[in-house]
């Protein structure tokens, strides 16, 4: 896979994980740059079990949606994640969790393809920003763009 597709893959990741997150309203912090991959920082995962395992399917989803699969290298943290979350049972209904949370992305398809665009197009700014971890896109603007989104 070039540098390109592995970046527009893991710009579907996290505009999936954020269209969940500002679906249901969980709380998290800005978008930075951690070891070479987008990573949505500070996302609260002591909220509603149902909507944060649906957090943690929206890469697959996003993923599914564009590409018609998903990447099970790419996956395997936030398959942990889910694993660990609360229950095997939860687990083994991903498959559901997964229909669920492509509907829900489908109905947010602008915001999902906006936020997805502004994540790819800064990928050349944080290849040049050598901080520890730069800064993607900060809370607000991804407010920002989820809220012209829904208004147009």
């Amino acid at each position: 896979m070039s540098n390109d597709e592995n970046q527009d893959r893991a710009s579907w990741h996290e505009a999936g994980h954020i269209v969940l997150a500002l679906h249901y309203q969980l709380e998290f912090g800005d978008l930075k740059y951690v070891d070479g991959h987008p990573t949505l920082k500070d996302v609260d995962i002591s909220q509603n079990v149902d909507h944060v395992a649906q957090f943690l399917v929206a890469r697959i989803a996003a993923e599914c949606m564009k590409f018609k699969q998903y990447d099970e290298i790419g996956a395997r943290r936030d398959l942990a994640r889910l694993k660990n979350l609360a229950s095997k049972e939860l687990y083994t209904r991903k498959e559901f969790l997964l229909k669920k949370t492509i509907g829900i992305l489908q109905g947010h398809k602008i915001a999902l393809k906006n936020l997805r665009d502004e994540i790819f197009l800064s990928f050349s700014e944080c290849a040049l920003d050598f901080s520890s971890e730069p800064l993607v896109l900060d809370r607000y603007s991804i407010q920002d763009i989820w809220d012209h989104s829904i208004e147009g």
